[in-house]
This record gives structure tokens, C-alpha cells and sequence, in this order.
């Protein structure tokens, strides 16, 4: 999975030495997932998440827009330029 953040989240972040990894392992922490960043660089950050089932992955992907709405995140089946486009795809995913 790629994370592409619209913005700088390190003002949000407890002091830490890289905020995109902290951010991601932050979320998967709340999940209750395990992480495993590959690369983190501007502001961008890779990662997979390989124990996660679909619902984890849909959960993680939707903390992460919900705290930068204008990100984007790649993954191997879609892209989702933002909250309301994923928020847009899920439905229809999902049958709502």
C-alpha cells in the first residue's frame, strides 16, 4: 500500500523521528494490526499490512484519510484519491 499525504502531519504528532511511519503504525496499532513500512520519503510512506483481513485494510485506509481527507492511497486493487472517493468506492464495494 502507498500513502501519498496532501500534507505535513508532524504538527500533529508527538515529537518522534518520522511522523508518516508513526502515523501508519499508530493506525494499525489501533486496529490491532501488524504493520511493516517498507519506506517513508517526502511525503509518501509503503507499507503492508500482513495479517489484515479486507475489514482491516478498509479500516486503516479510512483512519488514514480521516486524519489527511485529501490523501491518497494506492493499493494493489484500487485507488482512492481522498475520503469521499473511498468513502464513494466502499459503497458500492459493499453494496450500499
Amino acid at each position: 500500500m502507498l500513502c501519498t499525504f496532501s500534507k505535513d502531519l508532524s504538527a500533529a504528532c508527538v515529537p518522534c523521528d518520522d511522523w508518516r511511519i508513526t502515523t501508519v503504525e499508530s493506525v494499525a496499532r489501533l486496529e490491532k494490526t501488524r504493520v511493516n513500512v517498507k519506506w517513508a520519503r517526502n511525503l509518501q510512506v509503503r507499507f503492508t499490512l500482513p495479517d489484515a483481513s479486507t475489514e482491516t485494510h478498509d479500516s486503516v485506509i479510512r483512519a488514514l484519510l480521516m486524519l489527511d481527507p485529501d490523501a491518497t492511497i494506492r493499493t494493489s486493487r484500487a485507488t482512492f484519491e481522498g475520503l469521499e472517493d473511498f468513502t464513494a468506492q466502499f459503497k458500492v464495494r459493499v453494496g450500499q
